[in-house]
């Protein structure tokens, strides 16, 4: 896929489509083992449940997905219009080592289940990569 893909998600309930979109498309490409597809999904579901925990997503100013496959990875960002977080002062690598904690697993999961995991300055958007094969 050379093609970059881009949703707008205006309601946590697209979440899903948009994800399993986001699989087929890869698995059209590549052929993805079950624990691939389970990071990738879980991933994704971790990164834009927290625009909708997070940020006022409405019709209006929905979360912005963008993804694609570059040779044996996925590339995906997500943005969305809220203020974000200090991502200087947030350490998301280790926030969520208590597995059972309220805040901060989501992005401890999806930092380990990525190759790698930025942020915009502002906090408000974050890019990804994940490795296709294992």
């Amino acid at each position: 896929m050379d093609a970059l893909c881009k949703y707008k998600i205006k309601e946590k309930i697209e979440i899903r489509t948009v994800v399993d979109r986001l699989i087929c498309d890869v698995e059209n490409t590549h052929q993805l083992s079950e624990e691939k597809t389970f990071e990738i999904r879980l991933v994704m579901n971790e990164l834009l449940s927290n625009c909708f925990k997070y940020c006022n997503i409405t019709p209006d100013s929905p979360v912005l997905v963008e993804y694609k496959v570059e040779e044996k990875q996925l590339h995906f960002t997500v943005s969305d219009c809220g203020t974000g977080f200090d991502v200087h002062k947030t350490h998301y690598e280790e926030l969520g080592q208590d597995l059972f904690a309220e805040n901060g697993r989501g992005l401890f999961l999806a930092n380990q289940l990525s190759r790698m995991l930025r942020f915009n300055d502002l906090g408000n958007q974050v890019t990804a990569i994940i490795d296709l094969v294992n």
